[in-house]
């Protein structure tokens, strides 16, 4: 089945396109983190992944990391996914994480909804924590849980689960 039931796709960042747990030393210090940016890694598979999804797809990675941070990853590691299409955490959001990602959500949800003329039909999200998955219910949209970089959706049977990125695509394709 084709990927073209869905027209837009959000990926988080943090343990679904990079391997980012070295940043978790550094807390909330996003200055420190972006220091060590270079001691990241893109996860085996996701640069083909965006590469082929983004040929029928647009790309967006919405994140509750800041969004000078995600910009910064997305230069470092020369991810095909334009600056613009960006949404992360910005000062005077919650702190808390679900709330936090819900906020970014909800953000990047009134743009890309109005800036193309679609509906939370045409959009899927890709991300790897629990709250990830509560914002998009929240906003309902669509999920799919990648377990790559962090098992806690492993076991959690309401949830479409990729276990590679390469998954990724055939998943796409099979949420109508």
């Amino acid at each position: 089945m084709g990927t073209d039931c869905k027209k837009v796709i959000l990926f988080d960042m943090d343990m679904t396109l990079v391997d980012s747990s070295i940043a978790k030393q550094y807390g909330k210090n996003y200055k420190e983190v972006q220091k060590h940016i270079s001691e990241f890694s893109v996860f085996d598979g996701i640069r083909e992944v965006i590469e082929q999804l983004s040929e029928q797809h647009i790309i967006y990675v919405v994140s509750g990391n800041v969004g000078s941070t995600i910009k910064k990853v997305i230069q470092y590691f020369n991810l095909n996914i334009p600056l613009e299409n960006v949404y992360g955490y910005r000062q005077g959001y919650p702190m808390e994480n679900l709330s936090r990602k819900k906020k970014v959500l909800q953000v990047a949800l009134a743009n890309i909804l109005q800036n193309l003329n679609i509906s939370k039909s045409d959009i899927i999200y890709i991300g790897d924590e629990v709250d990830d998955y509560k914002a998009c219910q929240d906003s309902r949209i669509d999920f799919i849980g990648c377990v790559w970089g962090n098992d806690e959706l492993k076991h959690n049977s309401e949830i479409i689960i990729a276990n590679t990125p390469r998954e990724i695509i055939d998943t796409i394709g099979s949420i109508s």
